[in-house]
């Protein structure tokens, strides 16, 4: 998770809200809207195994959770 709206205490809470252990990072720079093209939030990145972007979706709506663990799911099958 990449906090690009100096929300760190919000980001924590809602990492121990669904009990997140991956890493926040806090990007109080603005750089990561050049390095990875972010025009609007919340943009979201499934990687692979290698670290490779293989999905990003732009946005959320309500039932989106199923595509996206559809997307996790045939990742995890091709490794």
């Amino acid at each position: 998770m990449i906090d690009v709206k100096n929300m760190k205490e919000q980001m924590l809470e809602l990492a121990e809200e669904y009990g997140l252990s991956l890493p926040i990072l806090l990007d109080d720079q603005d750089i990561s809207h050049e390095v990875y093209r972010i025009a609007y939030t919340p943009t979201t990145f499934i990687l692979d195994s290698r670290g490779r972007a293989v999905f990003r979706h732009v946005g959320f709506a309500e039932g989106q959770e199923d595509m996206l663990e559809t997307e996790i799911h045939m990742l995890l099958e091709k490794t």
